[in-house]
Order: structure tokens, then C-alpha cells, then sequence
């Protein structure tokens, strides 16, 4: 087996891991930090919600490994592109573990707001809502960067034919319809949107498993562009 077909490989499962594991944590959370009551409920459900930060870490770690397996590959045809791509990947992974650090902080503080007097509930509750907002304000950052990071890789993808070039066209259009629900959500027109996640979602889930199965096209020709 080549070095490039295990790199499609670690690639190809890196893609698989982060997909699962930031859908699934992202339930896991979004069951309990999405209502109401969240101050009343995170620190009784704080095992779910600590489970769903693991995976959210793990979905971390798994998009910045894709980002430095990728390096390698692309730098062969872009290295400017390939190490903007990687840049992308790792300020994402810092944002979304920004935004899973403001999670685990409702914890303590929904055990504080159980114990607190009626006269402290308030200022326990605009905690709470700081915390919310820098948990998604976080997420919504980090969906912004890995759009346009993933612009460039598609690009890239696309130009070379790496892979079937329409894998390239569902990412780019998968990318933009994230990126175009972020920002109605910045606007206050997300209601109704979320069919916009997608088609990034089916690029995240098919491009891997085909790498996974085929391998890159590495008989592309490589650019002098470095």
C-alpha cells in the first residue's frame, strides 16, 4: 500500500470521526442547553453534557489531523493553498474547543443556581446566557472559517481532480449554503433554514468514504505553483 492510499485512508476516517462525533455531541448538548431550563437541568444531566464535549473534543482533533494529513497532498499542487487550508483547520479546532469549554462552564454554574437564593437566581441566569452566547457565537466563527477554508480545498480538489469532480462541486455548494445559513443566522433569518447544512454534510460523508475506497487520483498532474 502507497503512502498516498494510507493518507486517503486517515484522511477518509479523520472525515468520518468529525462528522459523527460533532453531530452526535452536538445533540447530546443542544438536548439540554437548548431549552429553557438549562440552568436547572445541565448540572443533573452533566454526565450527557460532558459526553457531548469529549466528542465535540474529538471532533476537534480529528478536523485539525485532516487539515495536516492534507497538507502533504496539496501542497503538490498549491503549497500556499494547502497551508491556508491547514491555517483554517486549526482556527477552527480552537474556536469549536472555546465553545465546548463555555458548555462545560454551565455546569458548575447550573449546581450554584440549584443552591442559590432567590435574590442571586438573576445573576446566575445572565451568566448563563453570556455562557450560551459565547458557546455559539464560538460555533458560528468557527462554521464561517471552515467555509471559506474549504472553498480552497474544494478549489484545489476540483482543479486536480483528486477525486470525481463532483465531489468538488457538491462541497462548494455545500460550503456555501453553510456559510449563507451562518450568516442569515447573524442577520435573524435562519427560521426554517437548516435544510442548508445539508449538502456540506453529504460532502463530508461521501467524498471520505470514496477516498477511503478509491483513493486519491494521484496521476493528476502537480503544479510548479508553490
Amino acid at each position: 500500500m502507497t503512502t498516498e492510499r494510507k493518507t486517503a485512508i486517515i484522511i477518509g476516517a479523520l472525515f468520518l470521526i468529525s462528522t459523527t462525533s460533532f453531530l452526535i455531541g452536538d445533540q447530546l448538548i443542544a438536548s439540554v442547553i437548548g431549552n429553557a431550563e438549562y440552568l436547572k437541568n445541565s448540572h443533573p444531566n452533566k454526565g450527557q453534557i460532558a459526553l457531548g464535549a469529549i466528542l465535540q473534543f474529538v471532533n476537534n482533533i480529528a478536523l485539525i489531523g485532516i487539515g495536516l494529513m492534507f497538507l502533504p497532498i496539496l501542497r503538490k499542487y498549491n503549497s500556499n493553498l494547502a497551508f491556508v487550508y491547514l491555517i483554517t483547520r486549526v482556527v477552527e479546532g480552537t474556536l469549536l474547543f472555546v465553545s465546548a469549554i463555555s458548555i462545560l462552564s454551565i455546569i458548575p454554574l447550573s449546581e450554584q443556581y440549584l443552591k442559590a437564593a432567590k435574590a442571586d437566581v438573576a445573576h446566575f441566569e445572565t451568566f448563563g446566557i453570556l455562557l450560551k452566547y459565547g458557546w455559539y457565537k464560538a460555533f458560528q466563527l468557527a462554521m464561517i472559517v471552515l467555509s471559506f477554508g474549504s472553498f480552497f480545498l474544494c478549489y484545489l480538489l476540483y482543479k486536480t481532480k483528486l477525486v470525481p469532480r463532483v465531489f468538488s462541486i457538491v462541497g462548494f455548494i455545500g460550503y456555501a449554503a453553510l456559510l449563507a445559513k451562518i450568516l442569515s443566522e447573524i442577520l435573524g433569518l435562519s427560521a426554517g433554514l437548516e435544510i442548508l447544512y445539508l449538502p456540506g454534510t453529504l460532502f463530508e460523508l461521501l467524498m471520505p468514504l470514496w477516498i477511503m475506497v478509491k483513493g486519491f487520483n494521484i496521476s493528476a498532474n502537480t503544479s510548479n505553483d508553490h
